[in-house]
């Protein structure tokens, strides 16, 4: 037989082989966790899927209630921290997880597993979603465990990404180019003017209200306002013995969000006139009616045309919006490069180049 069949032949075997291989790297899992459920979405080229929603066990509701309440920036103070080193010396008694650690660890598992079945075959990347604010000032314990947490389940590497979700959005749909997560095939030429939206978010689940002002410019999210009820979430209506009273405070957090509006709008100059504020609303009481009203008189003061309002939605909502074209807090890593090293390094798909530009190398 001549050399040229005996490359045909081969080329026969691979081409299947690498053909299914590439349709494996172009999926990704979106892990989104809220205070009471996570849920699994699974990109792919061709389709965005809301894999699986999970409602969390009463051990991870009160982890991550803890892990929102628990925001001290003091390396000594630390309870909920897990050490590089535990990797390879889980045995060690200063290794040994604590409840919180473990019950967000399995949800996670949880998630990827519905995820990889669903999908047919073991996802290869994947991001994690965490209602938690970004953090530019420095180390927070938060973040931290949230580390520990995906390193703990066990996550296909890279793990994580420091990146708004739109980011992980765009690389599962193969785009070049993101901008803002809601155009993530437009083509910006350098000389582009930058666009500043503002982004309110809304979680009313049952234990908490949480609303949140954000300014976005293209991949990128800055805080402007954070606020976290514990007291009004929805089940503390049945205990209401006014429900006007809680309808006016939950108003009254999202006006306050609202007013750093234009704050975050005229970053670099003059705010766009139209599609200028999009609002995400979700959390596991969104169909409530009474929250529907008081968005609705929060938001009517601002002109036709400026607002966006996506429809409501009940699954978890960070990744599954940034899919959609919406945006929302991702985890909060980026306060981790002063903390971790070696081994730890490789769950994070961003490399030491990209650090030492951004942190004086005596902080690594």
């Amino acid at each position: 037989m001549s050399v040229p069949f005996y490359l045909a032949v081969i080329l026969s075997t691979l081409m299947p082989a690498c053909l299914a291989w590439v349709e494996v790297e172009d999926r990704a899992m979106g892990l989104d966790l809220t205070l009471t459920y996570g849920t699994a979405v699974l990109w792919t080229s061709n389709a965005t899927s809301n894999v699986a929603m999970i409602e969390g066990s009463p051990q991870y509701r009160s982890a991550m209630s803890n892990l929102v309440r628990y925001s001290s920036p003091d390396a000594e103070d630390v309870s909920i921290r897990r050490p590089w080193f535990c990797r390879y010396f889980p045995s060690l008694q200063r290794c040994a997880p604590d409840e919180d650690l473990v019950a967000v660890a399995d949800m996670l598992r949880a998630l990827r597993t519905a995820c990889d079945d669903f999908a047919g075959v073991p996802v290869p990347y994947c991001g994690v979603s965490t209602p938690i604010p970004l953090r530019w000032d420095g180390g927070a314990d938060q973040s931290t465990f949230i580390s520990a947490a995906i390193d703990f389940a066990e996550l296909p590497r890279p793990g994580i990404r420091r990146a708004f979700a739109g980011a992980a959005a765009a690389m599962a749909n193969g785009a070049s180019d993101c901008t803002f997560g809601m155009s993530c095939e437009a083509d910006r030429g350098w000389n582009d003017p930058t666009e500043v939206r503002a982004v309110l978010a809304i979680d009313y689940s049952q234990e908490v209200l949480t609303t949140s002002l954000m300014s976005a410019e293209e991949n990128d999210l800055y805080a402007e306002y954070f606020e976290t009820r514990f007291d009004l979430g929805a089940a503390s209506l049945s205990s209401q013995d006014d429900p006007q009273e809680h309808w006016r405070e939950v108003k009254g957090s999202i006006k306050r969000a609202l007013a750093y509006t234009m704050r975050a709008l005229t970053i670099y100059g003059p705010p766009l006139e139209r599609e200028a504020l999009h609002v995400v609303v979700y959390g596991d009481a969104v169909g409530t009616a009474g929250l529907k009203t008081a968005l609705q008189e929060c938001l009517e003061p601002y002109e036709p045309g400026f607002v966006v309002l996506p429809e409501d939605r009940k699954m978890a909502d960070p990744i599954f919006a940034a899919a959609e074209g919406a945006v929302a807090f991702v985890d909060p890593t980026e306060d981790l490069v002063h903390e971790l090293a070696g081994p730890i390094d490789g769950v994070f798909t961003l490399d030491k180049w990209w650090l030492e530009s951004r942190y004086p190398e005596e902080e690594l």
